[in-house]
């Protein structure tokens, strides 16, 4: 069995409606005791406006980026991007679908103006 851990990139909780850019997430999977790649799984991320928990309807598609041997999900928001956010506060999920293993993980939280 293979264990996760995400976490989400960066110090920058509060953007701009108007921006458009990555929200990041490190991803890391281990199976006994040994590091392993995570990207032949499937990552997406949910925006939440309140407490709930996503449901099937809220995951918005991500992708896969490597840098330095980290392992990063990633999706694209704003105008042009998967999904464009309007003002509020959101708590981010992420989602990593890496068959015969679902992991679901409030990863954050985003305020937009």
């Amino acid at each position: 069995r293979e264990e996760y851990s995400m976490h989400l990139v960066g110090n920058k909780p509060i953007l701009s409606a108007l921006s458009t850019i990555y929200i990041k997430a490190t991803v890391s999977a281990t199976e006994s005791c040994v590091v392993v790649n995570p990207t032949s799984g499937t990552i997406s991320f949910a925006f939440m406006q309140s407490d709930a928990e996503p449901d099937t309807i809220n995951w918005n598609a991500g992708s896969w980026e490597t840098a330095n041997d980290e392992y990063i999900g990633r999706c694209l928001i704003g105008p042009g991007g998967v999904i464009t956010l309007t003002a509020g506060g959101y708590q981010v999920w992420a989602r990593l679908i890496k068959s015969p293993e679902t992991v679901i993980d409030k990863i954050g939280d985003l305020i937009i103006y």
